[in-house]
């Protein structure tokens, strides 16, 4: 069972350390709005790198028919991190 404590306690909402994100890489995600939907490769995503701009570390999503990039409240607030086990 993958332990994500790191990603579960969000703390502080104002930025991602490098250390966190740098933790997300490789996670597969779908939005919490795509919950309720039944599972499929479309809704599905992985989080493919992290950005520094402005002072603040952002990740970046990739998903089949898009990419997308996120602040730490976005994240926390648009999203679910899929347990691979």
């Amino acid at each position: 069972m993958t332990d994500f404590t790191f990603i579960s306690s969000p703390g502080d909402m104002s930025t991602f350390s490098f250390e966190t994100a740098f933790k997300l890489l490789n996670f597969h995600v779908a939005k919490k709005s795509d919950s309720d939907k039944a599972p499929s490769v479309e809704h599905l995503g992985y989080v493919a790198g992290m950005v520094h701009i402005n002072e603040e570390v952002e990740v970046i999503l990739k998903f089949m028919d898009r990419v997308e990039q996120l602040t730490k409240f976005q994240f926390y607030q648009q999203m679910i991190v899929i347990d691979d086990d």
